[in-house]
């Protein structure tokens, strides 16, 4: 019986994901009386898909009309809740379960049209053969230290088993016409040996690298310079046609309740700390932040700082932050939906300047809004929409037509981009002087002398950093981008490379690939998580074009 309990324990946590969503069916709320249609929330539903017209020969003769799939609120409400217990932020876990909702649904969707289906053999066969992850290591299913399969195979069929079965049934049912489905996607999916050993090559490569960062700190940029590249290249900061948005911010504040409760809760992880449980298991529990330091903190236990509570213990740091609650949330939401909505209908600017609101106007890529929510027609109050620690509402003013913003207004752009290509032009100009007349003829590597580099980026006035590069460095994300940038760079070459941060030149000192013997030893060990690795690329690919060839349709914010 002990072993019974424990198996249907692990089942409830193993793959909770075909539990949760789409499994069996759900009845529409159908709420509303004096026969008035039933909003789609009051059905349950916090959003949809369906798929977009092809021709405009569809839409005049009004053949346009396609099978919509809903997202239903229940399965929403339980993907938040789980995202919630990895501890992602309540405004994120929204996000990414509409989000994991529309895949999903666009997964069932491909299963159905390609006619996935599998028989009750098919699923004997996976039980058998397949035991659930969760199970290989059980102490009851080993023997001398091995996962016995006989074992299994006796456990299963045990009439006391029949519980957990159904669930795992349940959970076969669900994923293996995922994983066909999968397969057949990523068949297209068929890179070779060659083009492994040369990712591998690439990935394994050691560099020393000497380079410099050619934007001049010193150099004070006058605004008539500005000025006149701004007057030359106008073309290069015309904005494109976009939903036009006003936008006002609604605080939540944290609560005296919620600050005490987060003190209790910090309280209790802290004994259970100190009790001996471990933190890794407390963070999942109670849904926090873990961190790892390098050294151990002198202070051990629980400490209160500006970003909440962090309990201490060895050299982990559990971290619980001070937010609102979702209750605080609640209220604020009421007080928009009652009070500021029923004025903001009439003249969005009014209520804003009543409730001593700023009113921020701007393009909708700009605003802090989610992904799936129809900014294009005009005049609709969109909201409240959660953010961090407040709520935002939506004034829609349609499309904005392209055009080129005067110069104050995108000033800092300006610099930005003139720096960028002044930057340009110096490094091009170094190239020349690095390579210049002491170039010494080697049929090898034909280059300049050892030290040309240094020296001339140090004449003027340049710092010349060194840097050795190998699959193991830990470094910063601009450095990362400049490594990928030179990954081809031979040996003794010297470029230029553009990044996020600046333009550099790059003089590579010594290039050390992998051998033929280190490649043949990763083939059979690395080579097929490589794989793995391109067909997740592909599947992935498909389910952004799948996502990108639907319409979707967001009802969690109502629009008024």
């Amino acid at each position: 019986m002990m072993v019974m309990r424990k198996l249907r324990k692990k089942m409830r946590t193993f793959l909770w994901f075909a539990i949760v969503v789409f499994v069996g069916g759900m009845t529409a709320m159908m709420v509303g009386g004096g026969g008035r249609k039933p909003t789609p929330t009051e059905l349950g539903k916090v959003g949809e898909i369906s798929a977009k017209t092809t021709s405009t020969w569809q839409k005049i003769q009004k053949r346009n009309k396609k099978e919509t799939t809903p997202l239903l609120y229940r399965d929403y409400s339980n993907l938040i809740n789980h995202y919630k217990k990895q501890g992602i932020p309540n405004w994120k876990c929204k996000d990414l379960a509409f989000n994991s909702l529309i895949e999903e649904a666009l997964v069932v969707q491909e299963i159905k049209k390609r006619g996935i289906e599998i028989t009750d053999e098919e699923v004997v066969a996976t039980i058998r053969n397949n035991p659930p992850p969760e199970l290989l290591q059980d102490t009851f299913l080993l023997t001398n230290g091995r996962f016995d399969h006989n074992k299994y195979l006796a456990l299963i069929s045990n009439p006391s088993s029949t519980q957990w079965l159904q669930s795992y049934e349940l959970i076969i049912r669900n994923q293996l016409p995922r994983e066909i489905l999968y397969q057949t996607i990523t068949a297209s999916a068929r890179p070779t040996t060659i083009d492994f050993v040369e990712v591998y090559v690439q990935t394994n490569l050691k560099l020393t690298l000497e380079y410099a960062l050619m934007q001049n700190k010193a150099h004070k940029i006058q605004s008539a310079e500005l000025l006149e590249y701004y007057n030359t290249n106008k073309d290069e900061f015309s904005s494109q046609k976009e939903p036009l948005i006003e936008y006002v911010v609604f605080p939540v504040p944290i609560s005296t309740e919620d600050k005490n409760y987060t003190k209790e809760i910090a309280e209790e992880i802290a004994d259970f700390a100190q009790d001996g449980a471990s933190l890794e298991n407390l963070a999942t529990e109670y849904t926090c932040q873990l961190v790892t330091v390098i050294q151990e903190s002198p202070t051990q236990g629980l400490i209160k700082k500006e970003d909440g509570y962090h309990i201490i213990k060895g050299n982990k740091e559990l971290i619980l932050p001070i937010r609102p609650s979702d209750e605080s949330f609640a209220l604020i939401e009421d007080e928009i939906s009652n009070d500021f909505i029923f004025a903001a209908k009439s003249d969005f600017l009014t209520a804003a300047k009543s409730c001593d609101l700023e009113v921020h106007k701007v393009g909708a890529t700009y605003a802090p809004i989610k992904t799936y929510i129809d900014l294009t027609e005009k005049n609709k109050l969109i909201g409240p929409i959660e953010g961090i620690d407040c709520l935002y509402v939506i004034h829609t003013l349609g499309i904005q037509k392209s055009y080129t913003p005067d110069f104050p207004i995108i000033a800092e752009k300006i610099r930005d981009k003139y720096q960028h290509s002044e930057a340009k032009k110096l490094a091009n100009k170094l190239l020349v002087e690095c390579k210049g007349n002491d170039i010494i003829v080697d049929n090898s590597k034909g280059n300049y002398p050892l030290g040309k580099f240094k020296e001339v980026l140090q004449t003027n006035g340049f710092q010349v950093e060194t840097i050795v590069f190998n699959s193991s460095n830990e470094i910063s994300s601009s450095l990362q981008e400049l490594f990928l940038n030179v990954s081809n760079l031979p040996e003794n070459e010297t470029g230029i490379v553009s990044t996020k941060e600046g333009i550099y030149l790059v003089h590579c000192l010594n290039r050390e690939e992998p051998t033929q013997a280190e490649i043949e030893k990763a083939i059979p060990t690395i080579y097929p998580k490589w794989m793995k690795e391109e067909k997740d690329r592909v599947y992935a690919e498909w389910l952004t074009n799948s996502k990108a060839n639907v319409n979707i349709k967001d009802y969690r914010y109502k629009v008024y």
